[in-house]
């Protein structure tokens, strides 16, 4: 069974319809190529590290998006995209700057960055290998940092159950909270921005 946070991100990629030259950033493990509403690319490549932790579909550029040598290389060999797509990944980065820095770097003039962040979320696999969660306004401020406008960021909320059972822990512990504060009860954001 599909968790909402999976079911909300799968609707959200079932709108998009993708046109020209497609990066997928970690994208060995459940490539976006079918997850999309339509496919218009004829170039198409999946970065990601050599040895995925799952993998359906071979890497076709091993790379850590968050290395700049690695990164570098294929810049100056002129790999520009016209899309990119970093799904379910940002939670294993330990240097977000870095790895959107080198997205921005692949991106063409206008290209278009899909990417889900997450905010709420218990640890999960690979062992060890889950690091950061992200707000709005971190996700906000990065994208600012980098020269990335975004023109659309959407909260993937709790049900009503997760909301109830987070409230409770959050009072439980005395967690001095806006509870009105409608980020308080998102599991993370869909974010699709532009390079400036």
């Amino acid at each position: 069974m599909a968790s909402k946070s999976r079911i909300e991100l799968q609707n959200w990629l079932a709108k998009i319809d993708v046109k020209g030259s497609t990066l997928d950033v970690g994208g060995s493990q459940n490539p976006i190529v079918k997850r999309v509403k339509s496919w218009d690319v004829q170039d198409y490549k999946i970065m990601d590290l050599e040895q995925p932790h799952e993998c359906k579909q071979q890497p076709d550029l091993c790379a850590d998006i968050q290395s700049y040598p690695a990164i570098y290389d294929l810049y100056k060999r002129d790999y520009i995209f016209d899309n990119i797509f970093c799904i379910e990944v940002a939670e294993y980065w330990t240097n977000p700057q870095m790895a959107l820095e080198n997205m921005a770097r692949l991106l063409s003039d206008d290209g278009m960055l899909y990417i889900s962040f997450h905010f709420m979320y218990g640890l999960h696999n690979p062992k060890g290998e889950d690091c950061l969660r992200y707000t709005k306004y971190g996700i906000i401020k990065l994208m600012e940092n980098i020269g990335l406008e975004i023109i659309e960021i959407i909260p993937r909320t709790l049900s009503e159950e997760g909301r109830f059972y987070l409230e409770k822990f959050y009072r439980a512990e005395g967690m001095r909270l806006d509870y009105s504060y409608p980020e308080t009860w998102t599991e993370g954001h869909l974010v699709k921005a532009r390079k400036k």
